[in-house]
């Protein structure tokens, strides 16, 4: 029997309970690496913690960015970003690159660096994710690899990318020899620094003479990790010996109080001596970053470096002058570092930083909205550096700015800001539909957000399986409708429903997924629960048993999302302090559970070989991909019989196989790659994935766009791949000529997705727009008011727009403004319209 399947995709469920999008695609990353930068695990602020710190006594985390020598040449200086918080911190990028600049951080942030170039005139880009631990590598050294004419009188020293475990540091780390003959000398880190070591020899070097300089792997950093191998570096000196110079940095003018945003006093720090001399003849470059007194309201709240400015400077006559310099965040007890090469850095003394006046309001707070039931909002009154102004005591008015005609903003429409926040709680919208909402007040710079009104027991998100349908309200209230023979349906029957039908239980979810004939959703209490067809335990709870009703899935694992395919389940579980890892359970006879078996698993087991699950997992017939954000990689395994698995065969798989992305010059007209991509590398696909009963999809674009370029591979007999033909495709073809989407969903022998759809303006805005299918249509599931097959992508009718769309095995739902929609095959009632008529054009899901 022909095995049909769901498109499997679920986006991580990180979203407010208030939201409950249950939407069939991952949401952008914009994560390439293209410029390699370097990244550290997360450690404690203070550089010199020992190795083995407990994370229950660590307050305040960052990780530390670099870029290797040569890296971008041309670059000016670099902004670190970090993308979950805000905060920035900016370098001066040296021959190409820069040293170790740390940044707070948690596990899963996005950290963006952009280096500005006097070559490419724009800034080029690289995005990591951070982990919970990374093994340390040497960013440069000084002698460079290739170095002439050294001092005889050198020291050798290794910058590392994460503070250096001092226990494991000695000669038998860092090594010097001579024609393969060992120079003796003494191994330490550098005065003031974990990140620096240095090899001093017992004698001046030999004139005229080549060196060379390893570094082994027994040196650890803190967290316990060996440093990865590095090249040996080769250096000769030449004929002299450098002076005595600088030995310390000192600030000869201290910062004072100032306001958020506002330029701080003029800041001086000396280059000195060992006795405290200023050397009038330096001229070194001297670099800034804030950092934050431990117990201070800055220390725990404070995340990563705010500071901007001239954070760089050189300086004059032995003076670096820091003229420009501004905080953002309103905070007490911060404190400037300087640092300058291998010198000790130093500390200025501590400092406040305040709110500024009133200037401007900001949506703080905010629930989608029942018609006619009250829902809440909070508006902040905040500076010119977005501080909350805590004394402020404004009149803050809410208002449409846009919405349905007619439509009404009741209730009480003025408050006054207490402690800084207006909190508006009996707010209602009178129709169902999209809104924008105004706040104003005299003499501040307003502020809106988008908004969505639905009416009462309306459903906000749809998942389809095979032959049956699932949503949710606002409410989290699970509703499911269609074939039901292995209790899918979750209501304690096996009786196929044409209208929703309660899921039992009096369960309420965050999310829910459906797959091939199984459903699973996470609870708002935190477990998840999953119902229906278990021949091969791909319900996770222990069992081969069929479940009619939610059962918990068996075991301790915290998984923060699934994707179910048509009878195995895959998952990401989230561990405190260490990397997320994909396990998948159920049926495994191509291999699609990824353990390097083709048996069958009752519980989730391990995916080998992927070492950090930094983005989505997708569950299809009987294969499933995933992607590493942070490697910028896609994973398949499992089955390949039409090229799946974008590995260039049709054979199956155990264990994943890395689809690396497109050639960076490959792309459709006017395609932008996501960052800086030199010719003849690789643009990732870094936009999504979506895999359906044997073909795939991914997208690739630019950085933070909302639609792009999708590829697909596989199947393509009814034309699903969407390139205008019917040919099966062992690799990545373009959807239509390059046309733009965000959403996509893969479904039986179709896929469906999203077009126009925008950067959400203002911060809050719904993304919406039309659906466009491709594929096999015998049944209607392409909407498009025919049973014609296309090969390339068609509207669906009826001019309504949509948010969300997942396509089924021959079916086909998506959730617009005013409630679900479904269309295609409806021989079971999958379609939820009260019938078993199969339509052609969207119908809308009853009880809404």
């Amino acid at each position: 029997m022909t095995r049909r399947v769901a498109m499997r995709m679920v986006a991580y469920v990180s979203v407010a309970l208030a939201t409950l999008q249950c939407v069939e695609a991952t949401g952008p990353r914009a994560l390439d690496n293209s410029i390699g930068v370097i990244l550290s695990g997360l450690v404690p602020s203070g550089s010199g913690a020992p190795s083995g710190l407990s994370s229950a006594t660590v307050t305040t985390r960052v990780v530390y960015v670099s870029l290797s020598p040569d890296a971008v040449p041309g670059g000016t200086t670099a902004a670190i970003t970090n993308r979950a918080t805000g905060a920035v911190v900016t370098a001066a990028v040296v021959n190409g690159g820069f040293d170790p600049v740390p940044i707070g951080a948690s596990i899963g942030d996005t950290l963006a660096v952009a280096v500005s170039t006097s070559e490419h005139g724009a800034a080029v880009s690289g995005f990591v994710l951070v982990a919970a631990r990374r093994a340390p590598r040497v960013v440069r050294t000084n002698p460079p690899p290739g170095g002439r004419d050294v001092p005889l009188n050198s020291t050798v020293v290794v910058i590392f990318s994460e503070p250096l475990d001092p226990g494991t540091l000695d000669t038998t780390a860092l090594q010097l020899s001579r024609d393969s003959v060992l120079v003796a000398g003494t191994a330490r880190l550098a005065a003031g620094s974990s990140l620096i070591a240095e090899f001093q020899p017992a004698s001046l070097l030999a004139p005229l003479t080549t060196y060379r300089f390893s570094v082994s792997p027994n040196i650890q950093g803190v967290a316990g990790d060996a440093v990865t191998a590095a090249e040996p570096v080769s250096f000769t000196t030449g004929t002299g010996v450098q002076s005595v110079g600088a030995a310390k940095l000192a600030f000869t003018v201290q910062p004072t109080n100032a306001t958020a945003g506002a330029v701080l006093s003029s800041v001086v720090v000396a280059i000195q001596d060992s006795l405290g001399n200023t050397m009038t003849s330096a001229n070194d470059v001297v670099i800034m970053r804030s950092a934050c007194v431990p117990g201070s309201s800055c220390d725990g709240t404070y995340t990563g470096n705010s500071l901007s400015g001239g954070v760089s400077v050189q300086a004059v006559n032995g003076l670096a002058t820091f003229s420009t310099l501004r905080l953002a965040l309103a905070l007490n007890g911060y404190t400037l570092v300087a640092t300058s090469g291998t010198l000790p850095p130093v500390t200025s003394a501590p400092f406040d930083v305040a709110a500024g006046g009133p200037a401007l309001l900001m949506f703080v707070g905010f629930s989608y909205a029942t018609v006619g039931q009250p829902f809440s909002a909070d508006v902040a009154i905040e500076d010119g550096a977005f501080n909350t102004v805590s004394n402020a005591t404004n009149a803050v008015t809410l208002s449409l700015a846009s919405g349905p005609a007619g439509a009404r903003l009741t209730g009480t429409l003025t408050a006054s800001a207490v402690n800084g926040v207006a909190h508006f709680t009996d707010v209602s919208l009178d129709q169902p539909g999209t809104y924008t909402i105004k706040a104003t007040a005299t003499g501040l710079r307003e502020t809106t957000i988008g908004s969505i009104a639905y009416d009462a027991g309306a459903l906000i998100a749809v998942s389809t399986g095979d032959d049956h349908s699932c949503g949710l309200t606002l409410a989290g209230v699970a509703y499911c409708w269609g074939r039901n023979d292995h209790g899918q349906l979750g209501d304690s029957t096996t009786t196929n429903r044409t209208a929703p039908a309660p899921v039992a239980g009096g369960l309420t979810f965050r999310a829910l997924v459906a797959g091939g004939r199984h459903t699973c959703g996470l609870s708002t209490s935190g477990p998840w629960f999953c119902w229906g067809a278990n021949e091969s335990g791909q319900l996770g709870d222990g069992t081969t048993s069929d479940q009619w009703s939610p059962v918990a899935m068996a075991g301790s694992l915290q998984f923060i999302a699934l994707s179910l395919g048509e009878s195995h389940t895959c998952g990401i579980v989230s561990q405190p302090d260490l990397e997320a890892l994909y396990y998948c359970w159920g049926l495994n006879d191509h291999g699609q559970l990824g353990d390097g078996t083709t048996t069958p698993r009752t519980s989730p087991t391990l995916v080998a070989g992927i070492v950090l699950a930094s983005g989505p997992v997708s569950a299809g017939g009987d294969h499933t991909c995933a992607q590493n954000f942070d490697l910028g990689e896609t994973f398949c395994w499992g089955a390949n019989n039409h090229g799946q698995l974008a590995d260039a065969t049709t054979i199956d798989r155990p264990t994943a196989v890395i689809i690396v992305g497109i050639p960076c010059d490959s792309g459709p007209p006017g395609f932008v790659p996501p960052v800086y991509c030199p010719r003849g590398a690789f643009t990732p696909f870094n936009m999504g994935m979506t895999t359906g009963r044997l073909h795939t999809c991914a997208g690739a674009g630019g950085a933070f766009a909302m639609s792009f370029a999708w590829y697909c591979w596989g199947a393509n007999g009814n034309g699903q791949l969407g390139d205008g033909t019917t040919t099966d495709r062992l690799g990545p073809v373009l959807v239509n000529a390059g046309q733009q989407f965000g959403l996509v969903s893969a479904g039986g022998s179709h896929t469906c997705a999203i077009g126009a759809v925008r950067l959400p303006t203002p911060p809050g805005q719904v993304l919406r727009g039309t659906v466009f299918c491709w594929g096999s249509n015998s049944n209607g599931q392409l909407g498009d008011g025919t049973t014609t097959q296309r090969t390339s992508p068609v509207s669906v009718s009826g001019g309504l727009t949509f948010m969300s769309v997942s396509a089924g095995a021959n079916h086909t739902c998506a959730v617009s403004v005013s409630g679900v929609y479904c269309w295609g095959s409806n021989a079971a009632g999958q379609l939820g319209n009260g019938s078993t008529t199969d339509s052609s054009v969207p119908v809308k899901v009853v009880v809404q």
